[in-house]
């Protein structure tokens, strides 16, 4: 068993080996469904959230649901396409152009609105663009 869950893990894990893995397709993963809804027997260490979030509607039930499967001290980490890069916006299935670190500083106590908007609280400990100018790779971690 595995301290590692990737959201949206795809036709295979592919960033962590031997990962547990969760996809609304059966690519052969663990577990099979809607992130946003699927009980999870269990929390998890680290959340793999890569080229996911632009594809989910409501950004703040993804926030909600993170802070339910991570453990106390648990990380994210999350690779998105960002503007003004045609990643960002090419791909059909984007439902939200994210202009930065910016947009998830709203799960921090540092939110630009004066108030987190998830339940639970993040707070951003890495944030670059590490592989490619256009993907922001970002590491969160749950406070409380």
């Amino acid at each position: 068993m595995t301290n590692v869950l990737e959201v949206g893990c795809g036709p295979k894990n592919r960033w962590f080996k031997g990962s547990d893995g969760i996809d609304i397709i059966d690519f052969g993963q663990l577990y099979v469904g809607d992130f946003l809804t699927f009980k999870f027997p269990r929390k998890y260490k680290i959340l793999v959230a890569h080229h996911l979030i632009e594809h989910i509607p409501d950004t703040i039930a993804f926030f909600d649901k993170v802070g339910e499967v991570l453990e106390d001290g648990g990380t994210i980490d999350i690779r998105v396409p960002v503007l003004p890069f045609t990643q960002a916006f090419q791909d059909p299935t984007h439902v939200k152009f994210i202009p930065g670190t910016e947009f998830f500083a709203y799960f921090t106590d540092d939110s630009p609105a004066g108030h987190c908007y998830s339940k639970t609280k993040f707070k951003i400990e890495y944030s670059e663009h590490d592989r490619m100018e256009w993907e922001l790779h970002l590491v969160m971690r749950k406070v409380r």
